[in-house]
């Protein structure tokens, strides 16, 4: 769920305030649509191109003043409501984001508190977007992050486990035995199919 985003990380002060794209907005007015502007940028490039012509110096914010809108046309994006809430009326689907926002901002006050004042400027700041790393990490990527070596190594037999269960119930699928489909683990998804009929 993407309500909580930016707040959580105490950026914003409230869900509907994140400047990026964000569906708090939509699920809190019942819209249950986002709506936005789409550039062409091949037709916005000839404009520049054509303008560059007749001027020897143009700037993109003059371009962007004057025939950026020529390039721009409207579009809306509707959302599908969550399957949980697929059976609910659009007044009901409100009243579950609103409650969930009142949690929200429940949960995360302290750090709804230490918002800064321009934290919009800071969050739009063009400088942020345009870091590079100085160079890429060349570790080797973890199978799962954890908070210590014993949670690590009990997930790590847990996981052995559990592949081993569904390696040992998909041979004996393949094998004609439709008794193991019962013997998958629990949160697998089950082979269907030709993978259920029985061998030879």
């Amino acid at each position: 769920m993407t309500l909580p985003q930016g707040v959580k990380e105490g950026l914003v002060p409230h869900p509907t305030r994140w400047p990026g794209i964000q569906s708090a907005s939509a699920w809190l007015s019942g819209s249950m649509q986002l709506v936005g502007r789409w550039i062409d940028r091949t037709a916005f490039y000839e404009v520049e191109r054509g303008a560059s012509r007749r001027k020897k110096k143009v700037s993109r914010k003059w371009l962007a003043r004057k025939e950026l809108k020529a390039c721009q046309s409207k579009v809306v994006l509707p959302l599908a409501p969550l399957p949980c809430t697929d059976d609910m009326s659009p007044k009901e689907r409100r009243a579950i984001a609103h409650e969930l926002c009142s949690s929200i901002l429940m949960e995360h006050k302290d750090k709804i508190a230490k918002v800064r004042r321009d934290w919009k400027k800071s969050l739009c700041d063009p400088r942020k977007f345009a870091y590079q790393p100085k160079s890429a990490k060349s570790d080797i990527v973890p199978e799962v992050h954890a908070d210590s070596k014993e949670t690590w190594r009990l997930w790590k037999i847990e996981w052995d486990d559990w592949v081993n269960q569904y390696e040992r119930a998909s041979r004996r699928l393949r094998e004609g035995i439709t008794e193991a489909l019962r013997e998958f683990p629990e949160g697998c998804f089950l082979p269907t199919g030709c993978f259920c009929r029985a061998g030879p």
